[in-house]
């Protein structure tokens, strides 16, 4: 659709068309969003052995499903992002520039302090993002272009 070669792309989740590669799916520890289910201490009081049994084990899935889906940013920052010393032009499209990604843009900043930034946005809304993005990133107002999607 970008007419960018593959060898350029970084599928910072994986390539699903790559049967050999594993997916990197779930959220990061320290994101900003903690579930419920891990404050111990809120368990409500259990009229029966059978409301007590499907807490625990509800409990039991969902903090193992949380536990196997966490991703280690950090291993994936420390495998590619330090290999980005060249890169001079930064495109973003469609990205919601989230908190939870915060850790990435942070250090492809640091490793390419020099790069020209182009960022596409859809809604003020998006602009309000990138704008806070922006700012967060301490970038250049000269290293910024905004383009419409």
């Amino acid at each position: 659709l970008y007419a960018i070669p593959p060898e350029n792309v970084f599928y910072i989740h994986g390539d699903r068309r790559n049967k050999n590669q594993k997916l990197i799916l779930g959220h990061a520890l320290g994101a900003e969003y903690e579930p419920p289910y891990l404050e111990i201490s809120k368990q409500p009081a259990y009229t029966d052995q059978t409301s007590y049994d499907l807490h625990e084990i509800a409990y039991q899935y969902v903090g193992d499903y949380y536990n196997t889906t966490t991703k280690d940013s950090s291993t994936i920052i420390q495998d590619y992002f330090h290999g980005l010393k060249s890169i001079k032009d930064i495109i973003i499209i469609g990205h919601s520039l989230s908190s939870v990604d915060f850790l990435y843009f942070e250090e492809i900043m640091k490793n390419c302090p020099e790069a020209n930034w182009s960022i596409g946005w859809h809604s003020s809304s998006d602009l309000k993002r990138i704008h806070a993005f922006i700012n967060d990133l301490s970038i250049a107002p000269e290293k910024i272009k905004l383009f419409q999607t």
